[in-house]
């Protein structure tokens, strides 16, 4: 039985013992701030990287995070923001009718969603779909 000092280190321990991580890393080629959940974002104060915390991209690629799930950009997270303010919009609409879709916007719904599932799968490096 080995004694407490000669034994190796978990790599739980190991990283105790590093420090903690670090939210935010500063750049040296021009003095930015990044930060780790959304990518491509540079800010020029640690003031405004701590505004972006409070943020809904933040808060959203830090739930992506816990999921483990990969960074959206903030074009992605836009444009995910526009499509799900749409669908909100046809829904009201619907809501007004009675809820009853026209055959014309179950149509295109049903188009947005094969879309969508495509370009997921295309994303996707383990997909079936995408090796084809």
């Amino acid at each position: 039985e080995q004694s407490a000092c000669c034994r190796v280190p978990t790599p739980a321990f190991a990283a105790m013992l590093r420090g903690p991580s670090r939210p935010m890393e500063e750049v040296t080629e021009d003095k930015a701030f990044r930060c780790y959940t959304a990518p491509g974002e540079t800010f020029a104060t640690e003031a405004e990287m701590k505004a972006h915390y409070h943020t809904e991209l933040h808060r959203f690629n830090l739930k992506r995070k816990v999921a483990g799930l990969a960074p959206l950009t903030r074009a992605q997270f836009e444009e995910r923001e526009a499509r799900g303010v749409r669908e909100a919009a046809a829904a009201a609409a619907s809501q007004q009718r009675g809820g009853k879709l026209s055959t014309a916007e179950r149509r295109e719904a049903r188009e947005a969603r094969r879309e969508a599932k495509l370009e997921a799968q295309a994303r996707n490096p383990r997909s079936k779909a995408a090796q084809h």
